[in-house]
């Protein structure tokens, strides 16, 4: 299963109030650094339903005064930060979205811009931003896209990973993860074959049709850059196609859909695929692998994301996978 979206969470709806003058203990400050040091002229947005609302320009001190009013209600905020010919852009995502980056860059006018979504955040009176180690700060939690910020900013806990709060608690949720490995480990030993009572005459290729639901397991994973906490761990179940040569395997979020080519000979199959991973989109995927061309058709194979880069490092994530048709 992956990690919990802001979907999942039981939290009041988001109400959008209009600005209005603020009144002295009524502010609340927005926060920006640039290598650790105050980024001054940053324009920072609020993104909600009702389009893009400007909040202002960080003053000379790299910070910002808002009405924390804005928002009510308890609010999970994505942050991202768009670097433009023009200068550096904040923004404050409250929409239910699968990619900030992509809401924003539909409601800009300029292309030449680089978008990175750093995390989630609850929001509060007080929000910090470093637009240089891609870190956020909100009231309760903060999520970082970086991997090695992951662990500097306090995130991790033990072997379970923050990822914010739910209802009206603001206690920090610690959702247990399966043990990661950062290198090459043994294939565990199959258990010994029963022995079949008859033989069975190996079916010709245009009797075997690899399509149906699998049931899946995860056994081994390569993650030498720490990609994991970002994306979480594979659905127990795909849906393939695997007929005339044709291969094809999509399941839910964080899998991606991969099409490719299948022997129906021998089972063995390789697909590709591209889409959104860890917040960021256009990402590559390659699965490939084995189905044995017999009831209960066994699939084996290995499923990475970040093929040829894209995710932080450049170094992907591979999946080692064991299952069968249902």
């Amino acid at each position: 299963m992956g990690l919990p979206t802001a979907e999942a969470s039981a939290l009041p709806p988001t109400v959008f109030s209009p600005p209005s003058a603020l009144t002295q203990g009524d502010e609340g400050t927005i926060s920006v650094n640039e290598n650790g040091s105050p980024a001054a002229g940053v324009d920072i947005f609020l993104f909600v339903n009702q389009g893009k609302q400007p909040l202002g320009t960080t003053n000379n001190v790299g910070q910002l005064p808002f009405d924390p009013a804005l928002l009510t209600g308890k609010v999970r905020v994505t942050v991202a930060v768009r670097e433009c010919p023009e200068g550096t852009e904040v923004y404050l995502v409250s929409v239910e979205t699968d990619d900030a980056c992509r809401e924003v860059e539909d409601a800009s006018d300029e292309p030449d811009c680089r978008c990175d979504v750093v995390g989630a955040i609850w929001w509060g009176p007080s929000i910090s931003v470093d637009v240089t180690s891609l870190v956020a700060e909100g009231a309760g939690s903060s999520i970082t896209q970086n991997p090695w910020f992951w662990l500097a900013t306090g995130a991790a806990v033990g072997t379970g990973v923050i990822v914010g709060t739910s209802g009206d608690s603001d206690t920090d949720t610690v959702i247990p993860q399966p043990t990661i490995s950062t290198g090459i480990s043994p294939m565990p030993t199959p258990p010994p074959a029963a022995p079949l009572p008859t033989p069975t005459p190996a079916p010709t290729a245009a009797e075997t049709n690899f399509s149906g639901p699998y049931d899946i397991d995860v056994i081994q994973i390569e993650d030498p850059a720490g990609h994991f906490p970002f994306i979480g761990n594979l659905p127990g179940s795909i849906d393939v196609f695997g007929n005339n040569g044709n291969f094809r395997a999509t399941g839910q979020q964080p899998w991606v859909r991969v099409d490719g080519n299948i022997s129906m000979s021998s089972g063995d199959f390789d697909a590709n695929g591209q889409g959104n991973v860890a917040g960021r989109s256009g990402i590559r995927v390659r699965f490939s692998g084995h189905i044995d061309p017999m009831s209960p058709y066994r699939i084996t194979g290995w499923y990475e994301m970040g093929v040829n880069g894209g995710l932080p490092t450049g170094r992907p994530i591979r999946y080692r996978i064991d299952g069968q048709m249902r």
